[in-house]
Formats: structure tokens, sequence, C-alpha cells
């Protein structure tokens, strides 16, 4: 759009171009050359402008016949599942001492079994 309006044979298709481009830019609330950011703290802020908090934009979602602006009202979403019951955390146990853990995960240990360190420092089962 702004190279339409950059390019426009005259005034008029300008200003429409203009127009288009500024309608665009507050609908989805990006800035363009012709909009500003307009930052609001107050509730009163919202009321001196007329912005209505809760006014969502569309989302701009590609389909099956190409890429288009969706209302938010009209995007159905399936339900939430039912909450979990609130039950006592399970906390997993520690490790007892009867197990072992490596790059392979954790395994318990015969009864009697214990590592031995060899002489290269490296860890051996006996």
């Amino acid at each position: 759009l702004e190279s339409e309006r950059q390019l426009a044979k005259n005034k008029a298709a300008e200003r429409e171009a203009k127009e288009e481009i500024i309608a665009l830019s507050e609908s989805s609330r990006v800035m363009s050359p012709h909009t500003a950011l307009l930052v609001l703290e107050t509730e009163e802020d919202y009321m001196r402008f007329d912005i209505k908090r809760d006014q969502l934009s569309p989302i701009l979602v590609v389909t099956d016949s190409g890429v288009e602006l969706i209302r938010r009202e009209d995007i159905l979403l399936p339900p939430l599942p039912d909450a979990l019951p609130a039950d006592e955390p399970v906390i997993p146990e520690k490790n007892s001492s009867n197990s072992s853990c490596d790059d392979s995960g954790c395994h318990d240990e015969e009864p009697g079994e214990q590592d031995e360190e060899s002489a290269d420092g490296d860890m051996m089962r006996s």
C-alpha cells in the first residue's frame, strides 16, 4: 500500500492509499509511517481517547484459500479439559543407596555389588 501511495498518479489517489494504510494500521494495531504509538497508562486515558480495553484485533491466518484476517470472535476453540483433582502432590522418592545412575539412567544394584576405582581412575564393578 505504501508503494501505491508513493506511485499514485494524483493527490486524490495518494490520499486514498494513505487513508487505507491508516485504517489497516489501526485495525491491526501495528505502526505505519502515518500512525504513532499511543501509550495509555490509566483508565482515564482509555476513556479520553475512546478506546475499548476489551477490543480484540483480528488474527492473520493462512487458509486453503490464502491469507485472511479472521475475527477472534469467529474462532471456535476446543473446550478446556476438566480440572485435575487437587490431591496431595506426588513427591518422588530419593534414590536408595542400592541404586546408581549413569548416562543410560538409574539402575538398582544387586546387594554386595559395589564400585571400585581402577588404576587409571575409571569406575569398575566388582
